[in-house]
C-alpha cells in the first residue's frame, strides 16, 4: 500500500472517531512531502515549509505530553536525518513522538495517546484559560488585532 493509501485510510479511522474523541479535529496533516514543480518547492520553502516536520500533528495535551506528532511510512519507509532530528526536538519539548509503519501503527497510537489521562483543565485549576486572556477591555477588537501596521489576523 502506498503512503498515500495508508494515509487516507489512517484519516478515515481519525474521522470515524471524532464523535469519540472530538479533540481529534486539530489532528492535522503537514503536506510538506512529495514531488513538486521546482517553482512550487520554492514558494512553499519561501512561506516557510520545513524539511522533516513529522506527518501529523495533534496539538492536544494528554498525560505529560503537549501534543502527539506522528511520522507516518509503509513497511519499507525510512525516516531521514530531517525527520528523525523532529521527532526527537519534539519529544524533548515534551510531544509523543512516533514513527508509524502504516495506518494501522499510526491508528493504534491516536487510540493510546487518546486512552492517556487528560490534563487538569484550566478552568479546574483556576478561572484563567491555559495562560491565555481577552480582556473585554481590549480596544483592539474581537480578535485581539492590533491593525495599524497592515499585519492580523483574517
Amino acid at each position: 500500500m502506498s503512503e498515500h493509501t495508508e494515509a487516507v485510510v489512517f484519516m478515515l479511522a481519525v474521522r470515524g472517531a471524532e464523535a469519540t474523541w472530538p479533540e481529534l479535529r486539530f489532528l492535522a496533516a503537514i503536506p510538506n512531502g512529495g514531488k513538486r514543480s521546482a517553482k512550487t518547492a520554492a514558494d512553499l520553502k519561501a512561506e516557510g515549509v520545513k524539511r522533516g516536520v513529522p506527518d501529523y500533528l495533534l496539538p492536544v495535551r494528554r498525560g505529560e505530553h503537549v501534543g502527539l506528532a506522528i511520522e507516518l511510512k509503509t513497511a519499507t519507509g525510512r525516516t531521514s536525518p530531517e525527520q528523525r532530528e523532529w521527532l526527537g526536538h519534539l519529544a524533548e519539548h515534551g510531544w509523543q513522538a512516533v514513527v508509524a509503519r502504516g495506518w494501522e501503527q499510526a491508528w493504534d497510537a491516536v487510540r493510546d495517546y487518546m486512552a492517556l489521562e487528560p490534563p487538569q483543565t484550566s478552568h479546574e485549576a483556576s478561572a484563567g484559560f491555559g495562560g491565555m486572556s481577552i480582556s473585554k477591555n481590549d480596544k483592539r477588537g474581537s480578535h485581539g488585532r492590533t491593525g495599524g501596521n497592515g499585519v492580523g489576523w483574517k
